[in-house]
């Protein structure tokens, strides 16, 4: 992971942070992990849920935001 802080107005800094696509996939599978025995999908035991059954449960841009926050994080 890349940070980068630039000066901004008023005291404040903005960040520009790069995550190399391997630190992405990890997260996501991390996500995956924690979310998927959480997640109750009919027709699936918890934690059983192929990831695509998870993507479209879940709604897939509120998994990959879960994910790129939880690397950020880390």
């Amino acid at each position: 992971m890349q940070v980068e802080v630039n000066p901004a107005e008023g005291g404040n800094a903005r960040l520009n942070i790069t995550l190399t696509p391997d630190e992405v996939n990890e997260a996501i599978d991390a996500t995956y992990r924690r979310l998927s025995p959480r997640v109750k999908i009919p027709g699936f035991r918890p934690g059983k849920a192929p990831r695509a059954m998870l993507l479209r449960s879940y709604g897939e841009e509120s998994f990959y935001h879960e994910a790129t926050d939880q690397a950020v994080r880390t």
